[in-house]
């Protein structure tokens, strides 16, 4: 073989890798700079369908207290699996230009560039991105959050444990009514990564 040969093949096989890792970085199903299948926080309902013309959608008026979601979902309705939400102040109609306030991404067919899912093991995420600090405020319904000390500032996690009867990741030194907000960096052994938040 000649080394034109040579040389001609090594550089296809390099544009071949590099074509790969690109996608793999900013495919469809990445999380990556505060956005998710063109989704992102302060853009209008509108626009996130726009932005992914091939999911089918459904809008939950009552996705939690005080906020309303526009859900992808890739499936049917009842037996679908959702993708991601894009969260807006509540609203029992939908409204197309209503501003998209953060996303809930559940699907762990959606991912960061490092690798981080919903579905893992909160472990492993430790492992991509550092220490992790679980915490929860009987103020805010006492929703428990993750975040991680090397993640992007924009996005956050909840965690789930089936070991703790409240279904907390965290280790806490003590839950009582009396502490309204607790902070940990404990975790339980079978944690795991619920869903992550775009905000």
């Amino acid at each position: 073989m000649s080394n034109f040969v040579r040389s001609s093949l090594a550089a296809i096989l390099f544009s071949l890798t590099a074509a790969t890792a690109a996608s793999a970085e900013e495919g469809p199903g990445v999380i990556k700079d505060g956005a998710v299948m063109g989704a992102r926080v302060g853009m209008t309902l509108e626009s996130i369908r726009k932005a992914s013309p091939d999911a089918n959608w459904i809008y939950e008026h009552d996705f939690m207290v005080d906020f309303s979601a526009l859900c992808a979902v890739q499936g049917g309705e009842e037996d679908g699996e959702t993708l991601f939400c894009a969260i807006v102040p509540e609203n029992h109609k939908e409204d197309a230009a209503a501003k998209v306030a953060a996303i809930a991404v559940f699907s762990d067919q959606l991912a960061t560039p490092e690798g981080a899912y919903a579905g893992m093991t909160v472990a492993d995420a430790v492992k991509i991105f550092g220490e992790a600090k679980l915490s929860y405020n009987l103020e805010n319904e006492a929703r428990e959050y993750l975040v991680f000390e090397k993640a992007p500032k924009w996005l956050s996690f909840q965690a789930t444990s089936d070991s703790d009867p409240e279904g907390y990741a965290g280790v806490y030194a003590k839950k009582t009514d009396e502490a309204v907000s607790q902070e940990t960096t404990k975790f339980a052994e079978d944690a795991v990564i619920d869903l992550l938040w775009i905000n």
